[in-house]
């Protein structure tokens, strides 16, 4: 297990190189259907697990390979959807909450399949370390290694602070830009930025120790009603993500970056004219849990991918399919 010194001497050596919770019920209910591939270890067991209602810690010795993918923001509807689409994949699954209350939400909609494993713990700069370090020496994550990460940097703009993990917007969220004190906004503007550092601080060390390591940010701001802290913070998060290809680009672990404009959370309206095949959650998990298997990663003059269309996401699922 990497110390906490450890961690700081991997990242100088890296650069040196050159280098939120809001459910929607119904969403988690068409959660739990998706379709098991035949290959995954667990895919028999699934339909006794959903009705005997046994947990991950009675199942940990079934937990299948060796490879974990720990998905930052995991318990929102974007962030379920993409611990669905790794689900899938076979790989084991970590999501951390500092809500246990939405972690065993999270683990009920799934059907407490055995490779996904849920850990009480915040991201934030005071805890990110024991969040990880308890991880790692749970029983059924002994011999694992921390391979990808997906960092769903998705603001809450109905959120009011202190009820999310994916970020620590403040009160005054709502309030003109004009009208927020500059001490407040510096601290609001900066929430979501400073977790995902926190994280990204906490989580590389390891994937640098990983042949083949994928750290993906999900960005966007496809919701409605976005404020202006929102925005910012939705910027600043695309500039994290640039700058962490800068410092790790001669290393070993792809950072890539999915910037998400369709909207996910369309009224009832715009769905009967524009249906969709499948939810857009499940399309993002679904890309990527390919892009993460893609070891090639996409081409270097490439900053982001846009999904912006169902055109993008048809695009996307050809050019990196999720089976590994």
């Amino acid at each position: 297990m990497l110390t906490a010194s450890m961690r700081t001497v991997a990242l100088r050596k890296a650069r040196a190189a050159g280098s939120q919770w809001f459910l929607l019920s119904s969403f988690m209910q068409d959660a739990t259907r998706f379709v098991i591939p035949e290959r995954s270890l667990w895919a028999r067991s699934f339909t006794s697990l959903q009705a005997t209602g046994v947990g991950h810690e009675e199942m940990c010795d079934d937990v299948p390979e060796d490879t974990i993918a720990w998905v930052v923001g995991g318990v929102g509807i974007i962030g379920s959807g993409i611990c669905r689409g790794l689900l899938r994949a076979g790989v084991t699954v970590v999501v951390n909450s500092r809500h246990a209350d939405t972690l065993r939400q999270v683990e009920e909609s799934f059907g407490h399949p055995p490779n996904l494993v849920t850990v009480h713990g915040t991201m934030q700069a005071h805890g990110a370390a024991r969040t990880i370090d308890r991880a790692l020496t749970l029983p059924c994550l002994k011999g694992k290694r921390i391979k990808h990460v997906v960092a769903h940097c998705g603001v809450r703009w109905w959120a009011t602070d202190g009820t999310v993990d994916e970020t620590r917007i403040t009160q005054q969220q709502h309030l003109p830009l004009m009208d927020i004190v500059t001490s407040d906004f510096a601290a609001a503007a900066t929430g979501q930025l400073a977790l995902h550092h926190s994280a990204a601080q906490h989580l590389m060390p390891h994937l640098l120790e990983a042949p083949g390591s994928s750290y993906i940010f999900v960005n966007g701001g496809s919701g409605r009603n976005r404020s202006a802290v929102d925005l910012v913070n939705i910027h600043s998060m695309w500039g994290l993500a640039e700058a962490m290809r800068g410092d790790f680009k001669d290393s070993q672990v792809r950072v890539e970056e999915l910037r998400v404009t369709l909207q996910f959370d369309r009224l009832a309206k715009e769905k009967e004219l524009d249906p969709r095949p499948t939810p857009l959650s499940h399309d993002i998990g679904e890309i990527c849990a390919g892009i993460a298997f893609n070891e090639a990663g996409w081409p270097a003059n490439l900053a982001f991918q846009a999904v912006s269309s169902y055109d993008h996401i048809l695009m996307l699922k050809t050019r990196y399919p999720s089976d590994p």
